[in-house]
């Protein structure tokens, strides 16, 4: 069963980084900032690679566990495989109508948050994930991850922690979902983008379009990591 509070902690996090970052600062002074490019890693890893491709398009990695995957993009998102990949699948079967959930021309500014709507999720694709002993397993024991996550924070370092993992991974969720809103314009996909927008979201904004008509077509790198 999806719990309630799960549509809360995934927003938490998100915005985390307006505390975490002020305080890698205090810590590290102005050399904390070198955790900002080091967010493009997290979000390859986490989304373009794991959360889209992997989550979303059953693919799976070369040389990484589908379990080690998993738990990189729940470390980087708190939301369920299943609800993440039910939004995408539902975004592509119904793309730039009002039943897409990452659709800006019907949704706003929706998409940009890391929260989720019940009647925006693809119940075949939900059906699929929980007969996913691994997907299934995050749902079911979501409170024990996230303790488990906490206590880990606690434990280790509290300053490598806020800048290697909160900090990167909860501006690597904004510019998630960042990315699926901006990637659709005037009812399609965009098809030409910026300088700043192919190096925000990791090389992936050039290859939407083509994605779309083609599910398995990705951006090189990511298909590099890809099994054929």
């Amino acid at each position: 069963m999806i719990m309630g509070w799960a549509r809360f902690l995934p927003l938490a996090y998100q915005f985390s980084w307006l505390i975490t970052l002020p305080l890698c600062v205090s810590i590290w002074s102005w050399h904390a900032l070198w955790v900002i490019p080091f967010t493009g890693l997290w979000h390859w890893l986490s989304f373009s690679l794991t959360g889209h491709m992997i989550i979303s398009h059953g693919g799976q990695s070369r040389w990484i566990p589908d379990s080690v995957m998993y738990m990189l993009y729940f470390c980087n998102s708190y939301i369920p495989p299943a609800i993440w990949a039910s939004h995408h699948i539902q975004h592509h079967k119904h793309s730039d109508t009002p039943r897409d959930p990452q659709s800006p021309d019907y949704q706003g500014f929706n998409p940009m948050l890391a929260y989720y709507k019940p009647e925006h999720l693809d119940l075949r694709t939900l059906v699929k994930h929980r007969k996913n002993t691994l997907s299934d397993g995050f749902n079911r024991y979501y409170f024990l991850i996230v303790s488990i996550l906490v206590v880990i924070m606690v434990v280790l370092p509290m300053s490598w922690v806020t800048i290697l993992w909160l900090v990167p991974g909860s501006l690597s969720l904004n510019v998630a979902t960042f990315s699926a809103w901006y990637t659709h314009h005037n009812y399609s996909p965009r098809e030409q983008f910026p300088l700043w927008a192919n190096v925000l979201f990791t090389g992936e904004s050039q290859y939407h379009a083509r994605h779309h008509t083609d599910w398995n077509h990705c951006e090189p790198m990511t298909a590099w990591m890809l099994k054929n």
